[in-house]
């Protein structure tokens, strides 16, 4: 064997040079493959190698590193073959500095001995820390770290090699000096980033090296670092800032690059930092979770008491979720919970976008369903399946999977339309639910809920009210996104539920119970306590973080496990240890350990998703016969583990992040190409079920560059998710559709109804500002292709979104386009256009107050609708006349119309109108002073309104059926209704219900005496609720009322200056115009302008009469009856004041009644009918009572008691029971 460092021949099976002392190279004991010098691991094998230290002697003459530089080469070449990778890598650059004119200065065979000699010092320092010599260059060496084999720590290997080629060359340099007379040093310059990593050339030259702008800023910097020195960019100065002293050298200008970049000075190793030490590998116990384990444990004993609970782990990723769920189902058997009654469902990452993914993949592997059964088989399943539950709960369950199918389209049966198959599968869930507790206390747990698409979010937030009286436990895992649906639903759950929801919050572990989690993991390991404070500070706290270390260090070989004791050891110095100090790194650092054909076969399932199935995979592999060895060793690994055997044989990654880091280390041009293969094998595999799995199908055939395919299965998904009014996940494939749609140039229909169909469903989430700028791309892309009809459907839906009540209206907006829509409709003859133009100019004089022309306008949208047989026109047109028919007096008419629309909704199975409807229905009957059936239209609505989660619908019914519990005396109950009614309301842009709620609400408030919620509340109104062209005086009008309730009617009158009976809006706003008459007349009473007052009380009280409306009505004749018996005028205020408290009692207004029954006791007492008077009081007393009972909010209840009246009144009763 020859000496690679002083070329002496050795004898065979010498391991150090007889001439040097310098280790010669050795072949690997595994696979015999020779390995360079100072190799910790065989190139090809990537088993350990057993080295001594390198303690060289002074060569006897200028070293050749060839023989060790061919040495790495040649084991590159006879791995097997390399394919082509994205990496993060670092890449260092070191050249020698001058060295064109020292080599003008020698003979070339004297230049080519001193590089030799060079690289020989160069070479050395890269293997020591496994980096891979790339490129030999001259008078200069590239190096990378971080391919083919991955470390957590590279950036630190590749300073430490440059830093060591520094200090091993020097003497050298100095030989040079002293031989040759020249200067010779070097530099280095280090860079991290992404780059391509792989065999590069063709069959007569290939070398394994990196190529990516990483590597050219590495050379870059490299030009402009000092002779001696090693400079690196920030993103490596990022990574090993903690373990190097560094200069900061200010942004510099470098070639290439338009803008300087900062670079630092690596001065040396910190003398602070911990040496480099290492762990073992084994299941760890759960540990530090005691606290969390108590009280779930308490959780499961109520669950099998018979009360249900509701429970949310929120932790971010590997701090135990998944776990503690895990030790929790382990207790439930211990207090006897059965086995059969806990469940498990997990939102899929791949799978966010796929409506129902949760309960969907409960149910079919309930019953064994296979992906590709076709309903007849599903049926049949089912239906054995059904046999053996208990009573009830199969025809629920058989219910269920027939909805799941309608939904699907896969139905052989007539099909029901989405929103109806939503409503019965939100019915039918709570029902079964509910069954099940019945039959016994059961869990649900739902894993990864981040993950889960809106629509299974939706529907458990649907199935928490089973807590209330069901003894289910809902056990949820979820990542703080608070961004996410699954945050929505933890905190709805919390607001809805707050005595039967508990969250625990997973912090990192502490110091102690980290140390106790390693010390579990390394028993009885030599060492344990430095290998222990090493790895503290790498996981810091995560316990995956510890338990994926550890197990890296025992696979690595680093920490072994003696046979004959048990004992664990640290075989390799504390300076070798490798232990990656983030997750990626180490992720990759495992997935570089496996076999070539296993490492491909995990990279393939990470294309396929977090969880994968095993037919897919076995399809695309090519794996033939070893696919079952390769999923073995990826089990072994601890990479992947079964997911299910039923219906289906499926695998899952065991952490999403092992998922991304196989998936992101495969080439783009390769990803393209596995994708494609995918999507064509579940096409194949799937051919039954192809729109259940069109969201997969259409993420894989986009990411293979399939954009038609891509496009039809986008568009596919679309219309599912919109028929289930999944309306995030639409508009996402819409969206998606929509980018391939204009790169594919397709026919400007289809573009029309994927831009309208998306710009409705933002609009159904309160998206405005998305939703217009939709339709203007589409409008601006019809006048692009000269394609009026694409212009049409552009302008009638944003005309819509001006002349609606949200942040948006635009009058003068919304009828410039009302008016350039009809135009255009009635030049292209397209009648149900030209019905939705003339809707939409209705909407608009309705809203602006012009009832008159906007029955005009409805009656012609109507008449149009109704010739042309265009439905769904046709009930826009009837719900909305209701409203102009109510503000018109027309009573009659209106509820004709309105029954009319609601009928028509149920039939066309659109639930959110149907809610709408019923929030008109509910406003009707309270106008009308119909509380009865105004509280049961509200509350149908809230339900059917929360069944899709339309904020829009549920906000409009919540408001009005908070209004009707504060009238009829559920003070706090009606007002919690009310500002979460402002909520939903500002989560879907509902300016309407966002200002009127807030405006009623601060009246109520004043009304119970508490000014300063009042005002708190109104505040707003003057800002950002109050400026619009819809309500541009609220804000005005409701501070001017509440300083006439606190009796300030000098301030009143600033607020309502201007205002007259005459400027009120009594057709469109007639609930608050009563409001304001009131008021107007208290402070023309104030005045002493009496008749004025009289006359605004009459003339308000003849119109709401002649319309038909009591609501409000009680107020103005208590007004009416105040100002008569100021005026002495006894017996009318009598009778005002009769007819006042009729009204109220009729409408069972216990807000207005008791002030009406005080007022009215001072009359009697005045016409000397002191029983009469005493028997008012009484009243009033109980009714008061009621009122304070029914307030839970401290400051409100004060308030209201130290009312001067009510104080009077209750004098004698002090206190009251409280709820």
């Amino acid at each position: 064997m020859i000496c690679p460092n002083c070329h002496t021949h050795n004898p065979a099976g010498a391991k150090y040079c007889v001439n040097c002392g310098y280790s010669l190279p050795e072949s690997c004991p595994h696979c015999g493959v020779e390995t360079p010098v100072a190799a910790r691991f065989c190139l090809n094998c990537g088993s350990p190698l057993a080295r001594p230290p390198l303690n060289p002697v002074p060569a006897a003459h200028d070293p050749d590193p060839a023989a060790d530089l061919d040495s790495s080469l040649e084991a590159l070449n006879r791995r097997a073959r390399v394919v082509g990778e994205r990496r993060v890598v670092t890449a260092l650059f070191c050249d020698v500095t001058g060295s064109t004119a020292m080599a003008e200065q020698l003979d070339p065979e004297d230049w080519v001995m001193i590089m030799n000699g060079a690289f020989g010092h160069l070479i050395r320092p890269v293997y020591r820390y496994e980096g891979t010599v790339a490129r030999l260059m001259g008078d200069a060496i590239l190096a990378f770290f971080g391919a083919p084999v991955a470390h957590e720590d590279d950036p630190e290997r590749a300073v430490l090699a440059g830093l060591e080629m520094l200090s091993t060359i020097k003497p050298y340099c100095e030989r040079i000096r002293q031989r040759f007379g020249l200067d010779f040093n070097v530099r280095v310059g280090i860079n991290t980033g992404p780059v391509v990593v792989g065999e590069v050339g063709s069959e007569l030259a290939m070398e394994y090296t990196a190529m990516g702008d990483a590597v050219n800023v590495a050379a870059r910097i490299e030009e402009t670092a000092a002779p001696g020195t090693v400079q690196i960019s920030e993103t490596t100065y990022r990574r090993v800032a903690r373990l190097f002293e560094v200069e900061p050298l200010g942004p510099i200008q470098v070639k290439g690059k338009r803008t300087p970049i900062p670079v630092y000075r690596v001065l040396g190793r910190r003398s602070d930092i911990r040496l480099v030490r290492g762990g073992e590998g084994r299941r760890a116990p759960l540990v530090g979770r005691d606290a969390e384990r108590a009280r779930l444990s308490a959780i499961i004993g109520e669950v099998l008491q018979g009360r249900g609970q509701i429970v949310f782990l929120v932790g971010e990723a590997g701090l135990g979720k998944s776990r503690l769920i895990e030790e929790t189902r382990q207790e439930w058997e211990r207090q006897g919970g059965r086995r059969g009654d806990w469940s498990d469902s997990r939102g899929l990452a791949y799978d966010s976008a796929h409506p129902y993914g949760m309960f969907v993949q409960r149910l079919y592997q309930y019953f064994g369903v296979l992906p590709d059964d076709t309903p007849a088989v599903i049926r049949e399943k089912v239906a054995q399946g059904a046999v053996n539950m208990p009573s009830g709960q199969g025809t629920l369950v058989t219910h269920a999977v027939e909805m799941l199918l309608a939904a699907d389209g896969t139905s052989d049966e007539p099909q029901p339309e989405g929103e109806v198959v939503r409503r019965q599968l939100a019915d039918t869930a709570v029902k079964l639910w509910r069954a099940l507790g019945k039959n016994a206390p059961g869990v649900s747990v739902f894993d990864d809920l981040h993950w889960a698409d809106s629509a299974s979010v939706d529907l458990l937030i649907h199935l928490f009210q089973v807590v209330e009286n069901s003894p289910i436990l809902f056990l949820c895992a979820m990542r703080p996104y608070h961004d996410s649906l699954a945050w929505q639903a933890k905190e709805i759950a919390a607001r809805r539920y707050p005595d039967r929801y508990t969250e625990i919050s997973l912090g990192p572990l502490s110091d102690d119970d980290s140390r106790a989690l390693v010390d579990s993991l390394l028993e009885n390991a030599d060492e344990a306590a430095s290998l222990r404070e090493l790895i503290l500070s790498k996981a810091e706290g995560n316990p995956f973080f510890v338990e994926e270390v550890v197990r890296a260090l025992v696979d690595e070989g680093t920490v072994v496990q003696d046979e004959a004791s048990g004992r664990w050891q640290v075989v390799a110095s504390v300076d070798d240890i490798v232990i990656p100090d983030s997750l990626r790194g180490l992720l990759m650092a495992r997935i570089d350990r496996l076999e070539e054909e296993t490492r491909r076969t995990l990279q393939l399932a990470a294309v396929i998703g977090r969880s994968f199935h095993y037919r897919v995979l076995e399809r695309i592999s090519g794996a033939a016969g070893r696919l079952d060895e390769q999923i073995r060793l990826l089990e072994q690994s601890d990479l992947i583990q079964e997911a299910a055997r039923t219906p289906e044989l499926e695998y899952m990654f065991r952490h999403e992040m092992t998922r991304e880091a196989a998936y992101h280390s495969i080439l783009r041009i390769e990803r393209r190409r596995f994708h494609q293969r995918v999507g064509e094998a579940v096409e194949e595999l799937f051919a039954n079920r192809l729109e259940d799995e069109a969201d997969r199908l259409a993420y894989h055939f986009e990411q293979a560059g399939d954009d038609a395919r891509a496009l039809d299965y986008y568009t596919m998904a679309g219309n599912r998710a919109a028929r289930l009014y999944a309306n995030t996940e639409a508009a996402a494939h819409y969206t998606r559709a929509l980018v391939l749609a204009r790169q594919l140039d397709v026919p400007g229909d289809h573009l029309a109804h994927l831009y309208g169909r998306r710009g409705r469903m933002y609009e159904l989430n309160g998206r405005y500002d998305e939703a217009l700028a939709n339709y203007r791309e589409l409008e601006a892309l019809g006048v692009e292709r000269d394609d009026p009809a694409m212009v049409l459907a552009a302008l009638i839906p944003q005309a819509t979104v001006h002349v609606v009540p949200t942040m948006r209206f635009d009058a003068n907006e919304g009828r410039a386009l009302s008016e350039r829509a009809l135009a255009l409709a009635r030049e292209l003859e397209d009648h149900g256009a030209e019905s939705e133009a003339l809707w939409n100019m209705m909407l608009l004089d309705y809203f602006t107050g012009n009832i008159n022309r906007s029955l005009e306008y409805g009656e012609q949208a109507l008449s149009i609708a109704r010739q042309h047989q265009l439905q769904r026109q046709e009930a826009y047109a009837l719900h909305d006349l209701a409203r102009a028919y109510m503000a018109a007096g027309r009573t009659e008419e209106a509820w004709e119309a309105e029954m009319k629309a609601y009928n028509a909704w149920r039939e066309l199975g659109n639930i959110p109108m149907l809610a709408d409807s019923l929030g008109s229905l509910a406003d009707g009957a309270f106008l009308i002073g119909d509380l009865d059936a105004a509280l049961k239209y509200a509350e149908e609505g809230v339900r059917l309104s929360r069944s899709i989660s339309n904020y829009w619908g549920e906000s409009y019914n919540l408001g009005t059926l908070g209004t009707l519990h504060v009238e009829r005396g559920n003070v706090s109950e009606g007002m919690q209704m009310i500002r979460d009614s402002m909520l939903l309301a500002e989560q879907a842009n509902f300016l309407a219900v966002d200002a009127s709620a807030s405006a009623i609400l601060s009246f109520f408030y004043s009304q119970f005496g508490d000014m300063a919620s009042a005002f708190r509340i109104a505040r707003p109104l003057l800002n950002e609720k109050g400026q619009s062209t819809l309500f541009p005086q609220l804000g005005e009008l409701v501070h001017g009322l509440l300083y006439a309730a606190a009796g300030d009617f000098d301030r009143a009158a600033e607020y309502l200056d201007g205002t007259t009976f005459d400027s009120l809006p009594v057709e469109s706003m007639s609930v608050y115009s009563a409001i304001i008459a009131d008021n107007l007349a208290a402070l023309a009473a104030d005045r002493g302008n009496y008749d004025e007052a009289l006359s605004i009380t009459g003339r308000m009280i003849d119109h709401m009469r002649k319309m038909g409306q009591r609501i409000f009505l009680p107020d103005l004749l208590h007004r009416q009856g105040k100002l008569l018996l100021a005026l002495e005028r006894l017996n009318d205020a009598h009778e005002a004041l009769l007819q006042a408290r009729a009204e109220a009692e009729t409408m069972r207004s216990r807000r207005s009644l008791w002030s009406i029954l005080l007022s009215l006791a001072d009359v009697e007492e005045q016409l000397g009918d002191s029983e009469a008077a005493e028997a008012c009081r009484a009243e009033a007393r109980d009714v008061v009572d009621y009122l304070a009972d029914h307030m839970d909010d401290p400051a409100l209840h004060a308030a209201f008691l130290a009312l001067p009246r009510v104080d009077a009144l209750m004098g004698t009763k002090p206190t009251f029971k409280r709820r």
